[in-house]
């Protein structure tokens, strides 16, 4: 009898087993199907976001392209209101006039134009830039810093209130230089060019993604030395080394297929600016340089706004991208390293 009432259990127990596991099983597909759709949504919203600028440069004397010109700034202001609200929202301090406060002053520092020779596309020339000074740009963002401060800090103290102002204006900045890169026009003869390439924007996500992906693959293979158990606690040296010399290979390879690939050099990353050095060692230099620094500020982009995650408490910045998590989850290495592109923007100008 005993016998028997052991073997209904173990028998219930088995049933209740297969059952969970088929529910595991229904849950992990279903998680992954859903990762699956939102990863190929929004590589789709990439391309739209990348090519719009491309076809707004080749096809600039055309009305429609004046669309895809303001598709590429629409988009961009869309990343950068959500990711700010999801950068406001991790501080936990619930006051919505402070989430409408902060997109209005990032919107604002977006759209202001940094010089009348960097933006000489679709929109802005509408504006007639005569009136722009070169100080009137640095005036505004050193006032709008300030006032952030102040406001951030009647909140949080001055630790988190210095920290979330860098984040933002990282974040607003980078997207800013995206958009000029994107749509400054070079010289206009029998055919309109792009100043920069359509190649440099690429080339940086590109950067982004293969040291994103290789660390993750080789760190999953090979890793065992945590790089910041603190901060990103699944992450490890040996997954950094392979996704930077995985990215720094495939970014070199990628500047002078592209440089190399025809006399005028028109689909180099950076062309007017390659161009100007009439060097090819001065090239050859700039672009290794330029390989080695991207792919370690991808990986610094990484760490910093986990550091933000973990400092406040939060697995991830919201759930806007089912099944990955919010927008600065997916984005965080790649705007580090358009922050510093939208600081060599200026400066080459």
């Amino acid at each position: 009898m005993n016998n028997r009432r052991v073997k209904d259990k173990d028998n219930v127990n088995n049933f209740v087993k297969t059952k969970s596991d088929k529910k595991d099983n229904f849950l992990f597909s279903n998680n992954l199907f859903l990762r699956v759709l939102s990863a190929t949504f929004l590589l789709i919203i990439l391309f739209i976001y990348c090519s719009s600028g491309l076809f707004y440069i080749f096809y600039n004397q055309y009305s429609f392209a004046k669309i895809l010109g303001y598709i590429c700034i629409g988009i961009s202001l869309l990343i950068i209101n959500i990711a700010l609200i999801e950068l406001t929202k991790s501080y936990k301090i619930g006051k919505w006039y402070l989430y409408l406060y902060v997109n209005i002053m990032g919107t604002v520092l977006f759209l202001f134009p940094t010089s009348s020779q960097m933006y000489n596309f679709d929109f802005y020339n509408h504006l007639n830039l005569s009136w722009l000074k070169g100080y009137m740009f640095s005036v505004l963002t050193i006032g709008e810093i300030i006032l952030l401060v102040i406001f951030i800090s009647i909140y949080k103290d001055i630790k988190d209130t210095l920290f979330f102002t860098i984040l933002f204006i990282i974040i607003v900045f980078a997207y800013k230089g995206f958009t000029i890169v994107s749509l400054r026009v070079g010289e206009v003869t029998n055919k309109t060019n792009a100043y920069y390439s359509y190649n440099t924007n690429l080339w940086i996500w590109l950067i982004a993604i293969c040291s994103d992906t290789f660390a993750y693959f080789g760190g999953s293979k090979f890793g065992k030395t945590k790089l910041a158990p603190k901060i990103s606690p699944n992450k490890s040296w040996e997954g950094a080394y392979i996704g930077y010399a995985c990215a720094l290979i495939v970014s070199l390879v990628y500047c002078f297929a592209f440089y190399y690939s025809s006399p005028s050099h028109k689909n180099a990353p950076f062309r007017t600016s390659m161009m100007e050095l009439n060097s090819d060692w001065k090239v050859i230099f700039i672009y290794f340089s330029l390989s080695l620094v991207f792919p370690f500020i991808a990986i610094l982009g990484d760490l910093l706004f986990s550091y933000n995650k973990r400092k406040n408490k939060i697995k991830d910045y919201s759930r806007t991208i089912p099944g990955h998590g919010g927008l600065l989850d997916r984005v965080d290495s790649v705007t580090l390293c358009f922050f510093l592109m939208f600081l060599l923007v200026v400066v080459l100008n």
